[in-house]
């Protein structure tokens, strides 16, 4: 989660500076990772009894501000979405 936590900082740092291809590479950085490690789907029952609320809430948190940094870019930048609506089966934190 930290790694994810960190790419959504640099994000935003390249937001501040206006550099428009690092942010475009670091929030396509952290959807993949995201989904690869299944931010973008409920938790398995099994799992999600083994984790405590607040961890629950980080995984929540991480990936709708991976949704919302993926519009925010491709608004601004007129590149194409990498998050499809229909990946966001996830409640919201």
């Amino acid at each position: 989660m930290s790694t994810l936590q960190a790419l959504l900082i640099l994000y935003w740092c390249q937001v501040q500076t206006g550099r428009a291809s690092l942010r475009f590479m670091y929030v396509g950085m952290a959807i993949r990772m995201a989904q690869e490690i299944g931010l973008n789907r409920p938790l398995d029952p099994k799992r999600l009894k083994d984790m405590d609320e607040r961890e629950v809430q980080i995984r929540k948190t991480i990936w709708w501000s991976c949704y919302q940094a993926d519009r925010w870019t491709s608004a601004a930048l007129g590149k194409p979405m990498v998050i499809s609506d229909v990946d966001c089966v996830v409640d919201y934190p």
